[in-house]
């Protein structure tokens, strides 16, 4: 009866020596878990407060397009011309235009014929050509003479050719090109 009672005080302490180790493992993975919760709390935190100041951010950014809008139609009313009308008006002499700017006009010339708002994506979606190169052409353009003006509605530019110089365009093909 003494052996039996040593064997099982061995399998007891070896069974408690098991269940502090497991137990000793799950405080550890215990552990770890609540450094990576405490992380990713802190993480979430950071986030929240860089995306509220990229909302001010926006907000303040429409805030300004409103303000030059409103300055625009401003100076629009009280000098009478557009910045790029009035140098058309002066007879300003038009560079010639690439193919591609060349493609991009046509675009924006039919465009504004079947729609009285032009975009960005709406001459993207026609040519199949990226937004960004599409704006980088129509700056290209207005640096070359073309009076094509810009206004922001929200973040979102609407792009208009001047009215003369379409009349102009479709008499003399000012810019020469060819369809």
């Amino acid at each position: 009866m003494i052996g039996i009672l040593k064997l099982n005080s061995i399998r007891g302490s070896t069974f408690s020596e098991r269940d502090k180790k497991l137990k000793n493992a799950f405080n550890k993975v215990k552990e770890e878990m609540e450094e990576h919760l405490q992380a990713i709390n802190e993480n979430t935190n950071e986030i929240t407060s860089n995306y509220e100041y990229i909302c001010e951010l926006e907000a303040k950014v429409e805030k300004l397009t409103e303000r030059l809008d409103k300055m625009q139609m401003f100076i629009e009313e009280h000098i009478g011309a557009k910045p790029a009308e009035a140098e058309f008006a002066e007879g300003k002499r038009i560079m010639p235009l690439n193919k591609a700017e060349q493609d991009i006009f046509s675009t924006l010339y039919v465009l504004q014929e079947e729609k009285s708002t032009v975009t960005y994506a709406d001459i993207a979606e026609r040519t199949g050509t990226d937004e960004g190169e599409i704006s980088a052409r129509i700056s290209s353009m207005t640096s070359k003479g073309v009076p094509i003006s810009k206004k922001f509605i929200g973040n979102e530019p609407y792009l208009k050719l001047d009215k003369e110089f379409k009349t102009l365009q479709a008499k003399e093909n000012v810019l020469h090109i060819v369809h």
